[in-house]
């Protein structure tokens, strides 16, 4: 039952950094900018933010935060899916 537990939030973690990442890509759109330029500005290595993408890591709070401030935006609206 545990195993079962584990997994299930293993899926739920990928999916809500699946969901952060889309709200970041969105950003970027937005603000017609690369990943690149926002790992150099953030200081964020670009290689973290690429595993994001593929589910390989969670973000840590402190780079979600560098984030929305770069974009000047709330933490909850990166998290959230855009209502700010």
């Amino acid at each position: 039952m545990r195993i079962i537990s584990k997994q299930n939030n293993a899926i739920a973690s990928r999916r809500k950094v699946k969901k952060l990442f889309k709200n970041f890509e969105k950003l970027l759109q937005e603000h017609k900018t690369t990943i690149n330029r926002v790992a150099v500005e953030t200081g964020i290595p670009k290689t973290v933010l690429y595993d994001w993408k593929s589910g390989r890591c969670t973000p840590k709070v402190d780079k979600m935060i560098k984030i929305a401030k770069y974009f000047d935006v709330p933490l909850e609206y990166l998290i959230g899916g855009g209502e700010g």
